[in-house]
């Protein structure tokens, strides 16, 4: 956060970077969207930043969207706020240009936190993920949640994934983005039941509630419908480069979404982050060396098992898989009371790992595009009944 403690956060931010104040936004897409309608059109946005030149000269909620070339950034004291789950990269772009984190350019993450929690007293984070199940139906040597190497798959019960998501937003009052996985989650038998009670509940306090899915298991009858009528996104990965096989059954999975009107995305993956990674051996890596890998990561995955609020779910995936053992500060305890002191802990937990500031598993993992340029190909299966260690 760049501040001294979470008081000083709370109480300077919100002064500098004023939500009358002219920005900038980087990103022209769903978080800068669901961070403008947090504020009710109080920001005056000058335009839109992106890196995607077909969105170039278009507009975005009435504003231009223009490239960063294009932005004076060394005119006038522009400032931006990055509203964009690739904050690590437009950060090194940012800086590469001369600007000052915190004082030429902010996170949309904070920017949220800070204004809501200092304006009425709300936590409203920007995203976080809850695994219903370890069952997959691939095998992918490389997955990031080391789904393969799990030492007991189970469907989690319902009973507990809602005492996880009550504990949630017993803390929480708003979130971004809520996405459910797996493994496969339409692999999870009561995934129905699950998704129905999950969204009657709290679908008011999710923006986007998103499942993540590989295409290839079709959900049922009344999963479809809970879906349509909570308008539930469903974000399916590519794993169509590294087994071509699996096209028909994304078809037929995709035909499925359209006669129901559920809302779906299919980005095109060509290659795969290496998360597993490590160029350099950081056993013997102090505080001060892991908190500054963190830092340049800037993980986005938060995530939510067993009333912990796991800091990276990549790590915690690992952890859960057996794998690594946990350490104290790789999560936040939710299980007990919210008071206001906790919440305001949580707050600085969800922004950058505080009070630790990195988590255990930034020993083991390659980490995001920031830090991490090792891409690997696509869905590569190991063979079948394949158990053991990365």
């Amino acid at each position: 956060m760049e501040y001294q403690s979470t008081q000083e956060f709370f109480q300077k931010f919100p002064h500098d970077w004023p939500k009358e104040g002219s920005y900038y936004v980087w990103g022209a897409w769903n978080f800068a969207s669901r961070m403008c309608s947090l504020f009710d059109n109080q920001l005056h946005i000058i335009g839109f930043i992106d890196s995607d030149k077909m969105k170039w000269g278009t507009h975005f909620m009435g504003c231009p969207v223009v490239s960063p070339d294009e932005v004076p950034f060394q005119q006038d004291h522009v400032r931006c706020i990055v509203a964009s789950l690739a904050y690590g990269k437009i950060r090194q772009e940012l800086e590469r240009r001369g600007l000052e984190e915190n004082v030429d350019f902010c996170s949309g993450r904070q920017f949220i936190a800070a204004h809501q929690w200092a304006d009425y007293q709300k936590v409203c984070l920007t995203r976080v993920e809850l695994a219903v199940t370890s069952c997959c139906n691939l095998r992918c040597r490389n997955c990031s949640r080391s789904i393969p190497y799990y030492k007991q798959h189970r469907h989690y019960p319902v009973d507990t994934l809602l005492a996880d998501v009550d504990a949630y937003f017993r803390w929480v009052d708003s979130v971004g983005q809520f996405i459910i996985y797996g493994g496969e989650p339409f692999l999870h038998p009561d995934i129905a039941e699950f998704t129905e009670k999950m969204a009657e509940r709290y679908h008011s306090k999710i923006q986007d509630l998103i499942f993540l899915s590989n295409g290839t298991i079709i959900p049922e009858k009344r999963q479809l419908e809970v879906m349509k009528q909570y308008k539930i996104h469903v974000q399916i990965g590519d794993y169509r480069k590294g087994i071509p096989t699996l096209q028909p059954k994304v078809d037929s999975f995709i035909d499925v979404l359209e006669t129901y009107g559920i809302d779906y995305s299919l980005p095109i993956s060509d290659m795969w982050l290496d998360f597993n990674h490590t160029p350099e051996d950081r056993s013997s890596w102090d505080d001060e060396k892991l908190k500054n890998f963190c830092k340049e990561c800037c993980s986005q995955c938060r995530g939510l098992y067993n009333q912990k609020y796991y800091f990276c779910d990549i790590g915690g995936s690992a952890a859960l898989a057996g794998l690594y053992p946990e350490e104290p500060g790789d999560y936040f305890d939710l299980s007990g009371p919210a008071d206001t002191q906790k919440k305001e802990a949580l707050i600085a937990f969800d922004l950058d790992g505080a009070p630790k500031q990195y988590v255990s598993y930034c020993r083991n993992c390659g980490g995001f595009p920031a830090v991490n340029q090792q891409f690997i190909p696509v869905a590569e299966q190991l063979p079948v009944g394949h158990q053991g260690r990365l």
